[in-house]
This record gives C-alpha cells, structure tokens and sequence, in this order.
C-alpha cells in the first residue's frame, strides 16, 4: 500500500545483519523521523493557509504539530526495534562468518556460495567461449594490459589482471575458491577467514558498479552497512 510505502521510505526497517548495523538503522531511523517532523511542523500551516486561510492555517497546524510529535516517536521506536533485532542477529552473524558464509545484501541474509553450481556455470560459459572461436581456430584476442586502479588488493586475491573479464573473474574465483573453502580444509583453521575474504572479492569486482567504485576509490568502507 502507499501508507506502508511512505513508512519504508521514511524508516529503515530491512533485517540488519548484526548489533553495530542495527545500531546504524536505528540511527537512520530516528534522524529521518525528526527531520520528517519538523519539516511537517512548518509544511502543513502553510499548505492549510492556501487552501482555507486563517482556518487552514490553524487545521495544519494542529497537523504539524501532532506530526512534529508522532514521526520522531515512530523513528525511536522503530530504532529501537532495529536495535534489538541486529543484537539477536549477532550470535547468527559470528557463527555465520566463522563458516566462511557472506551476508546478501539483497537477500539480508547469510549465504554460502555453491562451488558445484558455479563449476557448472562455468563449464557453460567455457563452452560457449570456444564455440565463438574464429574459422582459423583462433580465439579473438583481449586486451590484456593492466588498468590502474586506485587499489589491485581484490584483483590479487582471485590472482587476476585488473583488466579481466567478467568470466574470467568468475572463473578465478572458483578456481581459488576450492583451495580455501572450508569444507574443503576441515584442518585449516584460518579457511574460513580466507574463503570470506575471497567472496567479499568476488563479490565486489563481479558487479559492475561495485567494481567500477573500487577501482576508482578502493574498498569501501563496510562497517556502518545496515
């Protein structure tokens, strides 16, 4: 509905992975709920003395006020909800992580990544790349000259040129994936801290915006993600 869409709008209510990203909700939420008050205390006497003059100068006033009361509550409330929800969410977040799971920003969820189905992607994408051979047998020719980039750390991890392909880095990516993963390495105590830093790689130099942002800025800055 369009009320519900508003209060999306206003509040930020997605599940936060963890305490420190319930905390930044929360915060969002109640500066949002303040600034959406007082720009209603002000707003609505203005739009009611257009309408209906002196009248509808004091209707929306009695609007703005009763907004400048109830939108600043809402955000402390929803805050506080958001707390409690990212504090429950912390146990799952460490577990999650120890496990060499990544948290979908999409989803808001903790997901691993599935080896096998990427092998099987890959094989197609390998398929489909010899398929697009040239008569002679001759594959066409990449541009395989290094980019500079502001920082070459996420394209080292997956042990690709910064001007790799998107295939090419998917294909990285499982080939290194498989030396770390920690299914894989059940002796390893350190895979798990591996295995997420590769897919937190992947997962930024594998979309084009994400990656375009990292090449010109370097990593960003994640702590504060809700």
């Amino acid at each position: 509905s369009q009320a519900s869409q508003i209060f999306n709008s206003l509040f930020s209510t997605r599940r936060p992975k963890d305490g420190f990203a319930g905390l930044s909700s929360a915060c969002k939420s109640i500066v949002k709920g303040s600034v959406a008050g007082a720009v209603s205390l002000v707003a609505q006497p203005i739009a009611g003395a257009q309408a209906d003059g002196v009248k509808g100068f004091f209707g929306g006033l009695a609007t703005g006020v009763a907004s400048a009361v109830a939108l600043p509550v809402t955000g402390i409330a929803v805050g506080a909800y958001q707390i409690a929800r990212g504090v429950g969410n912390s146990a799952e977040a460490v577990k999650a992580s120890k496990q060499g799971m990544q948290w979908d920003h999409e989803k808001r969820e903790w997901i691993f990544y599935y080896l096998d189905k990427e092998k099987e992607e890959l094989d197609k994408l390998e398929a489909e790349k010899n398929a697009g051979k040239t008569a002679s047998g001759e594959a066409a020719s990449a541009d395989t000259a290094e980019r500079k980039v502001k920082d070459r750390a996420y394209y080292d991890l997956l042990n690709v040129s910064t001007n790799a392909t998107a295939g090419e880095i998917k294909k990285a990516y499982y080939k290194e994936a498989r030396k770390v993963h920690p299914d894989k390495c059940p002796n390893d105590p350190e895979a798990a801290g591996k295995f997420q830093a590769l897919g937190h790689a992947y997962q930024t130099l594998s979309n084009e915006q994400t990656r375009a942002a990292y090449d010109k800025n370097g990593p960003a800055e994640t702590g504060n993600a809700d």
